[in-house]
């Protein structure tokens, strides 16, 4: 079978982002993958969605958040997130610094990233046509 992709568009409102988390979980069951591991890769595009609304659209509603989903079947699930906002400046570090003997250093911001990177395969950040774009990877054999 070839590889089969779907596209989903949402306005840059935050309520808009569980609708593609929804059917992001519910294509991943298209695959041999667990349901924990369909739960975290739901978590990984509501997040990106989540920072190209809050950073790159600065909160803005009207403008569009494109999701593209691609299976490619044996080998690994693809989803690709696109935006035409500001892009990321700098270097991306998904770390997560805290006492775990002290909630009160838990940190209030940044999370997302760090389990976006801790969840995927591979993680990519760049620009196409224009556009940002975070190629989230999730391998299916492994």
């Amino acid at each position: 079978m070839e590889k089969r992709t779907i596209r989903m568009i949402i306005d840059s409102d935050l309520e808009d982002v569980a609708l593609i988390g929804i059917s992001i979980n519910k294509l991943c069951t298209l695959t041999n993958l667990s349901e924990l591991d369909c739960y975290n890769i739901e978590l990984s595009v509501v997040e990106a969605c989540t920072n190209a609304i809050r950073h790159a659209y600065n909160n803005e509603k009207g403008n569009e958040v494109e999701v593209e989903f691609t299976i490619f079947p044996e080998k690994s699930i693809e989803i690709s997130i696109y935006d035409s906002g500001k892009g990321i400046e700098g270097e991306i570090k998904p770390k997560l610094e805290f006492d775990p003997n002290d909630l009160s250093t838990l940190p209030e911001g940044g999370m997302g990233i760090y389990l976006i990177f801790n969840i995927m395969d591979d993680v990519i950040i760049d620009k196409i046509k224009g556009r940002n774009r975070w190629k989230l990877i999730k391998y299916l054999n492994k």
